[in-house]
């Protein structure tokens, strides 16, 4: 019995005095090289050792599947779906994952917001592409296809620029055509990714009476899978939002007959799944269209009061000219060009006692502090 005992505190003894410290700096997973975070390492049995093995978790709280898939992600910037993340890391990671648990991975890092999905397919290739709005971390290195035949991965962490990404390993199992992010593309995922940041506090200060009607974040959220399904982007969304609040606001919401619209939570969110776009109504005018058309007024009015100023200015010149100053204006001395009264007058005020007024007036102002 003393005999097992010793053994058993020898055991103990020696589990208590293990290095701790390649525990400690080992990395989270073969796709990232910072090291975990350990827990309960102090306990001496060999139990809580093994206990404080599984509690090691990522700093930033990602999962090692998660932490495969971004890695898988940052070699693909082109079309891919959910099988082939999966096969990718099963075959370089070692780990046991389906197009469920893959998806399940995926669905819990959208609330994190560095991460934009949209739809996209090209001849064969069908699937998601994914963009990141900002750096998850820069510690979870790029795929690397040599992982396959049992090279090491890569030790250097990635960057945003993608200097270091390894060619992709999945361009024999979807098309040949690369497909790049265009223009477009980048403008749904920054659409996307305003709506997916939408509270409901938003939406009832932007849209109060659609949020009183029922419309919220699950529709917004309903809607944008929608259109990922059909490839639509989501670029005409929030200003659809906005025409469909302004016409049930005003009580201009109707169907093609007519019909006053019993429900429009369901009737926006329809057309807005469906197509993307809520057509401008009938007399809407937006609040930029209505600052130009504010601008536009604003400058006619000063050009008519200048007018007017300067019509005034001009009937009190005329009235006190006197004959020879008339008739030195209207026939200067040595001219051949004849023209009626009016006009030359006109001429005269516009070319010489106009600019005067104006100069005059000016220096006024600037004296008094205007």
């Amino acid at each position: 019995m003393e005999s097992g005992m010793e053994s058993v505190a020898q055991s103990g003894a020696e589990v208590w005095n293990r290095p701790r410290g390649r525990s400690r700096n080992r990395p989270c997973s073969r796709a990232c090289m910072r090291p975990a975070t350990d827990a309960g390492m102090e306990s001496g049995t060999e139990t809580s050792t093994r206990s404080a093995a599984r509690q090691a978790r990522c700093p930033r709280g990602f999962s090692e599947m998660q932490i495969a898939i971004l890695s898988v992600l940052k070699a693909h910037p082109q079309v891919i779906a959910h099988w082939q993340i999966a096969e990718s890391v099963t075959s370089g990671y070692g780990l046991a994952a389906t197009e469920g648990m893959v998806r399940g991975a995926l669905e819990r890092l959208f609330p994190r917001g560095f991460l934009v999905r949209t739809r996209a397919a090209r001849g064969r290739a069908q699937g998601n592409r994914y963009v990141f709005a900002s750096e998850p971390c820069p510690y979870i290195s790029s795929y690397d296809h040599n992982m396959e035949s049992g090279m090491e991965p890569n030790t250097e962490p990635a960057t945003q620029s993608g200097e270091n990404a390894a060619p992709s390993i999945l361009k024999e199992k979807i098309d040949k055509e690369n497909l790049s992010i265009s223009s477009e593309d980048a403008g749904s995922c920054i659409a996307v990714r305003k709506l997916e940041a939408l509270t409901e506090d938003d939406i009832a200060y932007h849209w109060p009476t659609l949020a009183k009607a029922g419309f919220g974040t699950c529709q917004i959220r309903q809607i944008i899978e929608r259109l990922a399904q059909v490839d639509i982007g989501a670029e005409k969304v929030l200003q659809g939002l906005t025409h469909a609040e302004w016409e049930l606001a005003t009580g201009t919401m109707r169907d093609k007959s007519g019909q006053q619209i019993t429900n429009p939570m369901h009737w926006v969110f329809f057309i807005l799944a469906k197509q993307g776009y809520y057509r401008r109504p009938e007399g809407y005018v937006s609040s930029q269209e209505q600052a130009e058309l504010d601008a536009a007024m604003e400058e006619k009015k000063i050009a008519e009061a200048r007018e007017a100023r300067k019509k005034t200015a001009f009937d009190a010149w005329v009235s006190e000219l006197s004959s020879e100053e008339r008739s030195f204006i209207i026939t200067p001395p040595g001219s051949r060009n004849w023209m009626p009264e009016d006009t030359a007058l006109r001429l005269h005020f516009k070319a010489h006692v106009w600019p005067e007024i104006l100069a005059n007036r000016k220096q006024s102002e600037s004296s008094h502090g205007v």
